[in-house]
């Protein structure tokens, strides 16, 4: 026999083994939330913008928060350039520096379209 169709059936009978339980599973918790599930199309249109409005709601207080932010990172710049900065909250400093351009370069290549490996 074949490696593929070998994989084929493996992944066939593991498919069978799950999804009757997950079957029953999201059964059983529609029927547990079904006062919360909306089914009138424009209810559920209105959704969507109720959403939207609740959560820009939050943003006057996201921006009060990294004002604060701002202001914390400027603290420590006049205390760099001071020489009272600390070797403990430099490195803290240059550690999440480092990982938040890990970050950015990871999200640049995965955007483009690249994998992660062989990029």
């Amino acid at each position: 026999m074949r490696a593929t169709a070998r994989a084929v059936r493996a992944s066939s009978a593991a498919f069978d083994a799950v999804r009757a339980p997950v079957t029953r599973a999201y059964e059983a918790t529609m029927r547990e939330n079904a006062e919360y599930v909306v089914r009138d199309p424009t209810r559920a249109k209105r959704l969507g913008r109720e959403f939207v409005y609740t959560n820009l709601a939050r943003v006057p207080g996201a921006m009060r928060a990294a004002a604060a932010e701002v202001e914390v990172v400027k603290e420590l710049g006049m205390r760099a350039r001071m020489g009272e900065l600390d070797v403990a909250t430099a490195a803290t400093g240059a550690v999440f520096a480092a990982e938040l351009y890990a970050w950015f370069a990871v999200g640049e290549i995965v955007g483009r379209g690249g994998k992660l490996t062989g990029y």
